[in-house]
Order: structure tokens, then C-alpha cells, then sequence
């Protein structure tokens, strides 16, 4: 595998959990892919005057253990598999001093030309660099509870209605979020869904605070974090663009959740992207996961739509 980034975790990357938000996981992958991009020839892929890039299509992520603030990481990065004009690709980010796993990316990307987004070959020597750097797919960084092979879900407003899928994000791409060919970051779709989630769960946060509390004698603080998740990027929004993010609860155990949001274009009422995050529920004091007390799951439990999918 090649190396295609090393850093460490800037304090503002961290969110109110304390720990790096998911949308600066996708952020540093997206760093590592341009540097993927280097090590097989594409040294120009995300220049302003490209005449192709190499764009994300879907990607299951898993997050293994907590990057906080100082913390360096690094990433690697290896082909899966190619085809003409596409690549599976894996990356893995550790932590820099052990090697600890911190989260792994299996990308699926597609090489487009910048002025239309069509898919067209690679190069040969692109797809010589690609074929030269090939792996299998580490067991840590498979599927758990997320199956990246489910069809593809019928995303739109007229759906999220019929499925009484919850408003939970509203807002227009700022041209501080485009990349140089003018549309959104991938990491701003995954991060706008995360700044979505406290519109859902924050009250049952609050009310879970105060039912552990009683119960244990010592003030505690809820949370969430997130293990695993799905994206589906089907189109790209621009700047001043709409997005309107719609929610659903597809499953729950006592610890976790799992919720699909769908990220539309309220013009149209079609979708941008898709996804799914699987997310435990977290103590800040203890940084470990919990057992939702049960007036909290019997709130949640009405909310279950198991059909719901990216």
C-alpha cells in the first residue's frame, strides 16, 4: 500500500463529542485520493484546468477508534480492483505511533472529464499505476452492519413524504464548500448530514441525561458516535444550490441507531446523495458506549421503518 497522508488532528476539525467529526475523516480521504491520483500518474487530476478527476460514486467507512485533538494520523492507500473507467479503492487511517486502526474507507471512484462529468478510461498509464498497487480488502475494514451491495433506494421528496421521513437539515452550498471545479466536497455532504442528527436526537439525549442521572447519582453527558456508515453520491450540487436533508430511523438496539438520510435538491425534489451512518450511544465522561434507558427506546421504537435505504 502507498502512503498518501500524514498529519495530525486539528482542534478545530473536533466537534462537541470531543473527538474529530466525521465530515474531516472524508476531508483527509479526499486528500489521500489526491495523492493516490500522484502515485499513479495523475499528477494534475485536481488541478483548476483538468481536463479529467477522479470523483467518489460510493463509500463505506468504518470508524474503529476516537482521533482527538494533537493526535497524528497517517493513511494508506491501494486498489481493490479496476475497470475501464472505475476503481475500488481501500484506504486505511491509523494512528501514526501504534498503528492502531482509527478508520477505514472503501471507496468506489469514477474517472470523469471536468467539463461534463462523464465517465471515460482511464489512461494506460493510470490503469498500469492502479493494477500495479493492488490489495485484498483488509477483514477489519469489511461490512458490519451496513451492506454496501443494497440496491440503490428510490431518493426523492415524494418518497421521504410517503415514508414520513423527518426535515432535519435545511440550507444552500456556500462556494467555500465547492471544490475547484465548482461543486460540493464530498466531506460537506457527510458533514452536512452529521450537523442534521441533534435536530432528531437531541431531546431524547437531553431526556436520557436526566433518566441516567437519577438512576446512577452523578451528572452525566450523552453523545453520539458514529461506527459505520454508507454514502452514495448520485449528483452534485453547486454553489447556491438548495439542500434539504431528510431523515429516518431504519433500526435500533439498545446501544445504537441506524439512520438513512437522504440529501435533496428541494427545486426538484430529487436527490443529491443517500446514506446511512450506524451510531452508538456515547458518554462523554467515560467515552464509552451505553444502554439507552428504556423510556428513551420506547420513544424511538414507533420511529422504526426497517424498508428505509440509501
Amino acid at each position: 500500500m502507498l502512503e498518501v497522508y500524514r498529519g495530525a488532528v486539528n482542534a478545530w476539525e473536533c466537534d462537541d463529542m470531543g473527538h474529530m467529526n466525521v465530515r474531516f475523516y472524508v476531508a483527509k480521504m479526499m486528500e489521500g485520493l489526491a495523492g493516490f491520483a500522484h502515485a499513479v500518474g495523475m499528477t494534475q487530476a485536481f488541478a483548476k484546468d483538468a481536463p479529467a478527476t477522479i470523483v467518489p460514486v460510493a463509500q463505506h467507512i468504518r470508524f474503529h477508534r476516537e482521533a482527538r485533538a494533537g493526535q497524528p494520523l497517517v493513511m494508506q492507500c491501494a486498489a481493490i480492483a479496476a475497470t475501464e473507467t472505475e476503481a475500488q479503492l481501500i484506504f486505511l487511517l491509523d494512528h501514526a505511533p501504534t498503528g492502531a486502526a482509527a478508520a477505514s474507507f472503501v471507496t468506489r471512484v469514477r474517472h470523469v472529464s471536468t467539463s461534463e462529468g462523464k465517465a471515460f478510461p482511464w489512461s494506460k498509464r493510470a490503469l498500469a499505476g492502479l493494477n500495479a498497487c493492488r490489495t485484498e480488502l483488509p477483514a477489519h475494514a469489511a461490512p458490519r452492519g451496513l451492506d454496501p451491495e443494497t440496491p440503490l433506494a428510490p431518493a426523492n421528496r415524494a418518497n421521504a413524504d410517503a415514508w414520513a421521513m423527518a426535515v432535519t437539515g435545511r440550507g444552500v452550498v456556500d462556494v467555500a464548500q465547492c471544490d475547484v471545479f465548482g461543486r460540493m466536497k464530498p466531506e460537506f455532504v457527510l458533514g452536512r448530514i452529521s450537523d442534521s442528527v441533534p435536530t432528531l436526537m437531541d431531546p431524547l439525549r437531553r431526556q436520557a441525561e436526566e433518566q441516567r442521572a437519577v438512576t446512577e447519582g452523578r451528572p452525566v453527558r450523552h453523545g453520539g458516535a458514529v461506527t459505520e456508515a454508507l454514502i452514495r453520491y448520485r449528483k452534485w450540487p453547486r454553489a447556491g444550490d438548495g439542500l434539504e436533508i431528510r431523515t429516518g430511523l431504519a433500526a435500533m438496539t439498545a446501544k445504537a441507531q441506524t439512520m438513512v438520510h437522504w440529501l435533496l435538491d428541494p427545486v426538484t425534489g430529487d436527490a443529491w446523495a443517500s446514506g446511512a451512518a450506524v451510531a452508538v450511544n456515547f458518554d462523554l465522561d467515560t467515552r464509552t458506549a451505553f444502554e439507552q434507558p428504556p423510556a428513551v427506546s420506547a420513544l424511538l421504537e414507533p420511529l422504526v421503518r426497517a424498508d428505509l435505504s440509501t
